[in-house]
């Protein structure tokens, strides 16, 4: 709601640059989980694939693709800021905690000498791929935000309207002219405009 408030014009370029960047990061992001299950398949074809992501190699990679979040959220366009910046700072700090307090719960529960195999095979592999899938469609949805952001600074639109006054103010010397003036008192004007300053 916030988004369509500030005015920013989501384009079709801004969802299909947003997906080149997202799919880019994922498989980027998950070759080696991926070349671990292929190398699993190769020369232990008997083992459960799920040993790849039961220490939390999905916790970590989520971490990682947030911090794009945060770096899109913060960053600062005059004429088009972020719209609902704190509540999506918020989302990605909790998304953030979770992952936290899951990769950590393992560690110390480890060091502890607990029993990891519920933690593991539960916990773990459920959350952290529900983590993964929550955070790439956040991640894509601020990303997208940031590519309307941009656009709409390379552009020159003023969102907020920044330049409302000065605006006012050509309104007002516009009106001044009046609409049957000719191109000579408008001439006129120009050259009292320059003699004022």
């Amino acid at each position: 709601m916030g988004v369509i408030r500030s005015g920013l014009n989501i384009t079709r370029e801004n969802w299909a640059k947003s997906a080149q960047e997202i799919v880019f990061a994922l498989i980027v992001g998950l070759v080696p989980l991926l070349m671990g299950i292929v190398l699993m398949c190769i020369f232990a074809p008997n083992s459960a694939i799920s040993v790849l992501v039961d220490d939390g190699q999905l916790v970590m990679f989520s971490s990682a693709l947030l911090a794009t979040g945060f770096y899109c959220v913060g960053q600062e366009f005059k004429k088009a800021p972020f719209p609902g910046r704190a509540w999506f700072l918020l989302a990605l700090i909790i998304l953030v905690g979770v992952a936290v307090a899951l990769f950590s719960g393992m560690v110390i529960a480890e060091a502890m000498g607990a029993e990891l195999s519920y933690i593991k095979s539960v916990l773990m592999r459920n959350v952290s791929i529900a983590l993964v899938a929550m955070s790439t469609i956040f991640v894509f949805a601020v990303i997208v935000i940031n590519k309307a952001q941009a656009f709409a600074e390379v552009r020159g639109e003023d969102v907020l309207g920044y330049h409302a006054d000065e605006m006012k103010k050509f309104g007002e010397e516009f009106d001044k002219l009046g609409a049957e003036k000719s191109e000579g008192d408008f001439e006129k004007l120009e050259e009292e405009k320059s003699n004022d300053k």
